[in-house]
């Protein structure tokens, strides 16, 4: 069975079930009503990026008026992509990220959300295995068929 991969770039995935286990991450299966092993079709209110359609890649942004998808812990994300297997067609990718405008946001500020975000990550799913130089996450979380990566903004690397 291939694992299912839930990339977080500076995102988080919502869980309302506080347990001191990354099998919640197995149960929920996606993230609120978005689940993996979907198809495209499942989903109103996505579109595929042109950069996506001009390489072939299955990725969509959605674009719904569901705000609570937008809605990690209590802080906001405006944007969700959902990622989709080039073959399979089946959702096995997750990003809810944000974009941090030099202008808007300090690095500090910037740093603030991220480590409110592991503390409640923390609560929620216990300890998580931490990244080194040169790998693709910061934090991370294992379950059996679902990880939960965090990324910060490459301009606020921790």
């Amino acid at each position: 069975m291939k694992k299912v991969t839930l990339l977080l770039l500076f995102t988080a995935i919502s869980l309302t079930t506080f347990s001191q286990s990354p099998c919640v991450l197995d149960e929920k299966f996606g993230f609120k009503t978005i689940k993996f092993d979907t198809k495209p079709s499942d989903y109103e209110h996505i579109y595929q990026t042109k950069q996506a359609k001009a390489s072939g890649e299955e990725f969509y942004n959605y674009l719904g008026s569901d705000d609570t998808l937008r809605k990690v812990f209590d802080i906001s994300f405006p944007d969700i992509g959902l990622h989709f297997d080039d073959d399979t067609k089946l959702l096995y990718e997750i990003y809810n990220y944000k974009y941090f405008k030099k202008a808007e946001y300090t690095k500090e500020q910037v740093v603030e959300v991220y480590g409110k975000l592991l503390e409640k990550f923390t609560e929620a799913l216990g300890s998580p295995i931490e990244g080194k130089e040169g790998d693709n996450f910061t934090h991370l979380w294992v379950g059996k068929k679902v990880n939960l990566y965090m990324l910060p903004p490459a301009s606020a690397r921790l």
